[in-house]
């Protein structure tokens, strides 16, 4: 298959096709940057912003266009499910990934597939993310879900889908993060969405609580000690939790950690922390209280 483009373009050139997995329902997507063009009252000189465009090839059809733009620079794929638009050139850079999940059915019926894209754009140091799902029910594409982060100095987000309720199909997991006052732990906030065929739309699961998991590289007796370590290389991403934030900790206990859905995610989050920084220690620990979605896998 052909590589991605040198350079986003007017015309929509493919970047990745993402078929969705096998079973009843299955499809192929596509992710496209292209539509290169210049903002009204952009200086000479200025790059253009270009779209990032999802397509459904096989099953179904339909097209979307995200809402947020990359600025035209060059294109890289740094790994399979990622691609880099804008370079050292470019003041802004946008990552675009995307993984293919199949929904449960909160009816209990047959499950849905689709795709979530991840828009994150790298400004300096700044990071912010933005998440799209979609969805595919009787051969339509469906934009079933946009989640981004909050405002602030310091945010974090993640979406990742998991069987949360261990019915055999997945729910998404929304996790976001904000840093009100750095005198203080971070504040976490997780939603679960479920697909419903009856309404035909993903619907909040408010009966559903996640155990999270965490990459745990540090514990601390207090916050101001854990920003320390946060402000680091390899750190700089991570979170500072209390027992505000993660009912499992003691009291007191402070902990720089990077927070999962699942004990395999947390463990990777590990391996990343350390392949980072080859002198970091740390360890796998339960967060919080609610549905462990490991359980079905020991």
């Amino acid at each position: 298959a052909a590589g991605p483009p040198t350079l986003p373009t007017r015309k929509v050139e493919t970047v990745a096709v993402v078929d969705s997995g096998e079973g009843k329902g299955a499809v192929v997507f596509a992710v496209g940057v292209g539509g290169c063009k210049k903002q009204r009252g952009a200086a000479k000189g200025d790059p253009e912003d270009c779209g990032i465009y999802v397509e459904l090839k096989e099953g179904g059809r339909g097209k979307h266009r995200l809402e947020w733009l990359a600025k035209s620079g060059t294109v890289s794929q740094p790994n399979a499910n990622t691609v880099v638009v804008g370079g050292p050139e470019n003041d802004a850079q946008l990552h675009i990934r995307w993984q293919p999940i199949t929904m449960g059915n909160v009816n209990q019926g047959a499950g849905i597939h689709g795709l979530v894209v991840q828009q994150e754009e790298h400004r300096g140091s700044r990071i912010r993310r933005r998440y799209d799902a979609f969805l595919v029910r009787r051969g339509k594409m469906l934009h079933a879900f946009t989640g981004q982060e909050g405002r602030g100095a310091r945010t974090w987000s993640q979406l990742e889908p998991a069987d949360i309720d261990h019915d055999g199909g997945n729910e998404l997991v929304f996790m976001t993060s904000t840093t009100p006052d750095e005198a203080k732990a971070d504040l976490i906030e997780v939603q679960i969405y479920g697909w419903r065929a009856d309404v035909r739309k993903l619907v909040a699961r408010n009966d559903l609580r996640p155990a999270l998991k965490g990459a745990v590289v540090g514990m601390f007796p207090s916050v101001e000690l854990a920003r320390e370590m946060q402000d680091r290389p390899c750190t700089e991403r991570l979170l500072v939790l209390d027992q505000s934030g993660a009912d499992m900790l003691t009291p007191g206990q402070v902990v720089l950690v990077a927070p999962a859905v699942t004990r395999d995610d947390a463990e990777l989050a590990l391996e990343d922390l350390k392949a980072c920084n080859s002198a970091m220690v740390g360890g796998v620990k339960t967060l919080t209280g609610g549905v462990d979605i490991d359980v079905d896998r020991e």
